[in-house]
């Protein structure tokens, strides 16, 4: 047999058979029912499929896990030739994790024919193939978008010396014997990698070779078909993607096939048509109705022993190119829009079975994922108003570092000018800082106005200009939230509405100090203590006081100082304190003002005062025993006196306790373990004392 009636004979005999026997093909259901996928020389029924996209990677359906086109698993599937092996009992089709095509996909299948015994229905004539099926069940009148990837392994498999043709895809029609000269019908459809000698070794360009139409008519001559070569049409290594557009019919003034791959569109170099019109169904010899065609992806080739792979990603069909092009774009609507500050959200078209989205910003060098096909640029922080962006878009790669790949075409999007300000993202839901509490608003040009709306303040503040300084108003305080919005005027010939801008939240810093009955104070007490003003959620207060080297720590904001060995009476203490946060709280923790505070023993103030009691001096008139106590508490010397009695713990709560009378003595009887505070008071003579209870 000549080389092309042998080539011819490959073209037309591409129905697997089992045992001689055709497999049969699906009856038609509706546009877009879900389609049978298979590897060649194994058919797996009802393979979940929502019709329209697949990824090879193991699936679930009634509560088996099964991996598509892994000839081990025997999930409702006819097999040929050993569950899936070919006749040397090696896997031919099988699921890999490397290469992949995009982000969100976890697999993809490698196709490999290793020599003549991988043939059709054991007939050893040098054809060898491995393949996959799909069978959308599209019929006249039918019209859809099919894309995929594929990828030449730059390897050994498809070294540069050789020449080699590998069909990698074709629509194929039923196995059935239609015309008189005992003639199959053909494919309408396939594309051959073409890998051509003596090419440059660092040249990894190829070409692909087209053919579409009946080469045959239904009388056994020459049929109306298109067959052309495109130069350097791919590149061994890296991942190609093809997407056809096919409207389906037997009239070639209605059929049709358009086509792109890497997104250029397909045109054939003889006559520079880009939309072939060209019959691309059979009929049936019996009904003479119009058959569907299914769909082969793989490898088929004449006269090559060596092992040879092919891998296959991302296959979908979808009524519109947008659905199933992975280099895909803004919508309409968005590309070169202005936005507005009630929408700054930006969508690309919605690509079938896509999980994740990248935004790509070429002139700022940045890359945005999305789950969604959609992002608001009002929440990425380095965005600037009044400004142009070109912005691309792609279902995400696996590898987002690429720059390049899959990014479709360049849409320009300009962000609102400032006219309806508001405060500029470095001061929108941030935590202020008590050495900088300026706030700014993104400037108008030409506005003669800025009014700043904060939260519980009746009246706007009004200022020439976009700056406001928060420490200069009473009503602002720490440990705050605000709601700020901003309006900005221009003379009324301007044309312009002056709406308030989007409110933002400032946070003022976490501060706080001495109470003010503390601050800057001459205190008497039987108990020195001081206290801060509390802050919501803090976890820590540390009092830092002058002369001691290290900060007090406390999980309140109580501090006693008679609990300290470096506390004397009548000494001047400068006393801050710094609060702290759990760090989610996203505040900062600044230490808060300087207090100044004394606190004078009662017996010098009432020597200052120059009063006369008599036996004013209750620390000899009186003694305190037993100390440590257990419980019991006497004061001798009581002798009918008229002395008032209080107990306090160290924070300065009171403690009840009973007392009793004993001759001249009086016992204080409480269950309170720990050190107490003994309060005696004889008219305006205090006196405290230290006791530890056990």
């Amino acid at each position: 047999m000549k080389t092309s009636q042998l080539t011819l004979f490959i073209t037309l005999f591409l129905i697997f058979q089992i045992n001689g026997q055709e497999v049969p093909e699906p009856e038609r259901n509706a546009a877009l029912s879900p389609p049978i996928i298979a590897p060649y020389g194994l058919l797996i029924d009802g393979l979940p499929f929502d019709g329209r996209h697949f990824f090879w990677r193991p699936e679930t359906q009634g509560g088996h896990t099964m991996h598509p086109l892994d000839p081990n698993n025997n999930w409702d599937m006819e097999v040929w030739n050993n569950n899936g092996y070919n006749s040397d009992g090696v896997v031919r089709v099988s699921t890999v994790h490397s290469p992949i095509r995009t982000h969100d996909n976890n697999k993809s299948i490698r196709i490999q024919v290793k020599d003549e015994n991988d043939n059709a229905g054991g007939i050893d004539d040098g054809r060898s193939r491995a393949e996959v099926k799909v069978f959308p069940q599209h019929g006249d009148g039918d019209e859809f978008f099919y894309a995929w990837s594929f990828l030449i392994p730059d390897t050994d498999e498809h070294p540069d010396d050789i020449i080699s043709d590998n069909i990698i895809a074709q629509w194929h029609e039923k196995n059935e014997i239609v015309w008189e000269n005992n003639r199959k019908v053909q494919p309408p459809f396939f594309l051959t990698f073409k890998n051509d000698k003596n090419r440059n070794q660092n040249d990894k360009k190829r070409n692909l070779h087209i053919m579409y139409g009946f080469r045959y008519s239904e009388n056994g001559n020459q049929g109306d078909f298109k067959s052309f070569t495109l130069t350097d049409a791919i590149e061994k290594g890296s991942w190609q993607d093809v997407i056809m557009h096919i409207k389906w019919s037997p009239d070639p003034s209605i059929a049709f096939m358009e086509m792109w791959i890497n997104d250029s569109k397909v045109i054939d170099p003889n006559t520079g048509e880009d939309i072939f019109y060209k019959a691309n169904l059979y009929r049936d010899s019996e009904s003479l109705s119009p058959q569907p065609n299914y769909f082969k992806l793989g490898q088929y080739r004449l006269g090559q022993t060596i092992a040879q792979s092919i891998y296959i990603d991302e296959f979908r069909i979808g009524n519109t190119k947008e659905e199933v092009n992975m280099r895909t774009s803004l919508i309409a609507d968005d590309c070169g829009r202005i936005l507005t500050y009630d929408n700054m959200t930006i969508s690309c078209n919605e690509v079938i079975g896509a999980r994740g989205y990248h935004f790509y910003f070429p002139n700022e060098d940045k890359i945005i994922y999305s789950k969604r096909p959609s992002i608001d640029l009002a929440f990425l922080d380095w965005i600037d108003l009044n400004t142009t962006y070109d912005i691309q878009c792609r279902v995400a790669l696996y590898d987002e570092s690429n720059r390049t790949d899959l990014f479709g075409s360049v849409c320009k999007v300009t962000t609102p000018a400032p006219f309806k300000t508001k405060l500029t993202h470095e001061y929108c839901s941030v935590a202020l800082e008590s050495e900088n509490l300026n706030i700014k608003a993104y400037p108008v040009p030409g506005a003669t106005q800025y009014k700043f709306y904060v939260s519980g303040v009746t009246n706007p503040i009004e200022k020439n200009e976009p700056f406001l300084n928060l420490d200069d108003y009473d009503w602002f305080n720490f440990n705050s939230s605000y709601q700020i919005s901003v309006r900005v005027s221009k003379p009324e010939n301007a044309g312009l509405i002056n709406h308030a801008g989007q409110k933002c939240t400032i946070y003022s810093p976490m501060k706080t100090k001495l109470k003010d009955e503390y601050c800057e104070n001459t205190l008497t007490s039987i108990n020195p203590s001081v206290r801060a003003y509390t802050v919501s959620g803090a976890t820590q207060y540390k009092f830092y006081v002058s002369g001691v080297s290290n900060p007090i720590e406390r999980n309140d904001p109580f501090l006693n100082l008679n609990d300290y060995h470096w506390f004397n009476f009548n000494t001047n203490y400068q006393i801050s304190v710094r609060v702290s946060k759990p760090e989610n709280a996203g505040f900062i923790n600044h230490t808060g003002e300087v207090c100044s505070v004394k606190f004078i023993n009662s017996s010098n103030r009432q020597a200052d005062e120059n009063r006369s009691l008599k036996n004013n001096n209750l620390t000899e008139s009186l003694s305190i025993y037993p100390n440590p106590s257990n419980g019991v508490i006497s004061i001798n010397g009581y002798n009918e006196r008229e002395i008032k009695v209080d107990l306090f713990s160290i924070n300065g709560s009171k403690i009840p306790f009973e007392i009793q009378h004993k001759g001249s003595d009086i016992l204080i009887k409480t269950k309170y373990k720990g050190l107490v505070f003994l309060y005696l008071q004889e008219k305006n003579n205090i006196k405290t004392y230290k006791v530890w209870i056990k």
